[in-house]
């Protein structure tokens, strides 16, 4: 599960599931989480954690981000 408080720290996030950094960017690994599940997604205000969740997106092939209504 990834909180919105996450995405404050990508780089951490990053690590936390599995992905390999190069640059400051993630790549997906074998370890590396396949789907991420956010209670909350961050607001459009939020650049920092839009980006990181794009970066996500763009760089690591086979990510679905499943969002909830609360």
């Amino acid at each position: 599960m990834v909180h919105v408080q996450d995405l404050e720290a990508p780089e951490q996030m990053y690590r936390k599931l599995g992905a390999k950094m190069v640059v400051g960017m993630p790549f997906k690994d074998q370890a590396t989480s396949d789907t991420l599940y956010m209670p909350q997604i961050p607001p459009s205000s939020d650049k920092t954690g839009r980006r990181a969740l794009k970066r996500l997106q763009v760089n690591t092939a086979g990510y679905a981000f499943v969002l909830t209504a609360a």
